[in-house]
């Protein structure tokens, strides 16, 4: 019996873009991303460990995701070069070496020639997305910082609007809807890897 899904949904790692969870292993249905801010197991300084989809996904090098950045080391070098203070947060020497930051700037530097714009745009919706995690989750951000993602955010708020399924649903309903999630088997499932819990047997390994 052949089956194939209806969704393609990859959780993320929202920093170094790893795969979280995949909810197939078909790769004939567009991939839907959402992003995790949560510590990916290999780039860490803090020396969290712990089992994820990854080891079941494509090679990072081959993982077309990373296209939009120009391929995996271009993503890096994009983040050494523009958020350098996160390049070593993620382990810096540890998670790319020096000659895969070579070859990224190569390919970053190819990109370039081609829409230098479009480079930087990249780098600042990436930017933006990282820090609204981060205050998001609360911690400090310089005030140059927070004042450049105040204007940011404030430029991007009409565009928002426009794409966030949320805006027209009250507090109640966005409660209830990740409640929902929560209780899932997605959302237990993920819980379980954030926590160090998973098994490493993905869903959708039917036992007979």
């Amino acid at each position: 019996m052949k089956w194939e899904p209806i969704f393609n949904i990859v959780h993320r790692y929202r920093f170094c873009r790893c795969v979280l969870r995949l909810s197939t292993p078909s790769r004939l249905v567009e991939e839907m991303t959402l992003l995790a801010a949560w510590l990916c197991p290999r780039h860490n300084t803090q020396g969290t460990t712990f089992r994820d989809y990854s080891e079941l996904a494509l090679p990072c090098v081959d993982d077309p995701y990373f296209n939009q950045f120009g391929g995996y080391n271009a993503f890096w070098a994009l983040l050494h070069q523009y958020l350098p203070k996160l390049y070593d947060h993620l382990g810096g020497p540890i998670s790319m070496t020096d000659n895969q930051l070579a070859y990224g700037y190569v390919d970053l530097g190819r990109m370039e020639e081609q829409d230098k714009g479009a480079v930087r745009r990249i780098a600042e919706d990436y930017w933006f997305e990282v820090v609204e995690a981060i205050v998001d989750q609360g911690m400090d951000i310089s005030p140059d910082i927070a004042a450049d993602f105040s204007k940011e955010k404030t430029r991007r708020e009409p565009e928002t609007k426009k794409k966030d399924f949320g805006s027209g649903l009250d507090e109640m309903a966005i409660r209830r809807m990740r409640d929902e999630f929560a209780e899932s088997s997605m959302g237990i499932e993920l819980k379980e890897i954030k926590m160090g819990n998973w098994n490493g047997v993905p869903h959708w390994l039917i036992e007979d």
